[in-house]
Order: structure tokens, then C-alpha cells, then sequence
């Protein structure tokens, strides 16, 4: 019995271990997960944190009409303790349980916003999508942004003559079970 609890142990430490490094956000933030990218060459890291001091979750899932999408936010650790821009978003869905297709990828970076969505422009794809026990999820993500600003009403539009950027990258962590 003994042997089997220590290679369980063992499997979860080796499947938590990319986001769960522990990070020194202040006691209130939970790291449930981790974004690994790369931004134009240039590599960056984002932690999916819940807040428990404002009962809010870095990933989210919502089921419409029988379709579910899941929403999973990563902020970067700045040194404050607090969860700090930039900020990666992307979302799983809309697609029968368990989502596999990317709709979104969003990045809040020097000002920008830069996305991909499929009314709006740019691409977005994820590939190796696997769904674990106890809501684990793991994913590789490719995509090329534009950059996009937001109306009053908080649509988003083309910036005509803006950037494109290519990012790439994972994600491990755990997203709410429905």
C-alpha cells in the first residue's frame, strides 16, 4: 500500500510540477496552473491563480445549451506578491464536453491587446489536448495576433495598419469539473 501511495505521489508532483513552482504571490493567491510562451521568439511565463480573498478563479468553465467553454486567465509574477500584467487569456470551446478547439487567445501586453478570435481576425489553435482526473488539463497552443482596440461599449476592432505577433506555448493546470 505504502509503494503505491509513493508513486502516486510521485505521478501528481511530476504532472503538477509546471504550475505549482511555488511563486511568491501573497497568501490569498492559489496557483492552479501555468502558461508557458513564446511571444515573437521572446519567452514568457503566466501563472492561472485563484483569488481567494475575492472568491474569484484564473479558469473558469460555462456550459450554454449543451456546449462548454473554458476560460483560463495567467498573469505574470511581478515580485509584488500579486498576480501583474501582462495577461494571457485563452478560451477551450464552445464545443460539446470536454472542449478540445481554441476560440480565443487574448494578450494584454505594453498597452496592447492583441488577440485572436474568430469574428475579429488573427488564428488561434491548440493541439495534444488532454483532459485528467480531478479536472487536470494540459494543452499546446499556437496562434498569430492583431492588434485590436476597444470601443466605449467594449467591442473590439482591427487597429488598421497595427501588429501581428505569433505566439506558442502550453498550458498545465487544473480547470473547474462540470
Amino acid at each position: 500500500m505504502r509503494k503505491i501511495v509513493m508513486i502516486a505521489a510521485a505521478v501528481a508532483a511530476i504532472f503538477a510540477a509546471p504550475y505549482v513552482a511555488a511563486q511568491d504571490f501573497l497568501p490569498r493567491y492559489s496557483v492552479t496552473g501555468s502558461y508557458t510562451a513564446v511571444l515573437d521568439g521572446s519567452a514568457m511565463r503566466f501563472f492561472v491563480t485563484d483569488d481567494t480573498g475575492e472568491n474569484t478563479r484564473g479558469a473558469e468553465a460555462h456550459e450554454i445549451l449543451g456546449k462548454v467553454f473554458i476560460n483560463i486567465v495567467g498573469r505574470t509574477d511581478d515580485g509584488s506578491g500579486t498576480p501583474a500584467a501582462p495577461v494571457l487569456a485563452l478560451q477551450l470551446g464552445p464545443d460539446a464536453p470536454p472542449p478540445t478547439r481554441l476560440s480565443e487567445i487574448t494578450l494584454l501586453i505594453d498597452g496592447m491587446i492583441l488577440t485572436a478570435m474568430t469574428d475579429i481576425g488573427g488564428s488561434a489553435e491548440a493541439t495534444n489536448v488532454v483532459y485528467g482526473a480531478g479536472g487536470q488539463l494540459s494543452f499546446d497552443f499556437t496562434g498569430t495576433l492583431i492588434e485590436v482596440s476597444r470601443a466605449d461599449d467594449g467591442a473590439l476592432s482591427p487597429v488598421s495598419g497595427g501588429v501581428q505577433r505569433q505566439i506558442s506555448g502550453s498550458f498545465a493546470g487544473i480547470v473547474p469539473v462540470q
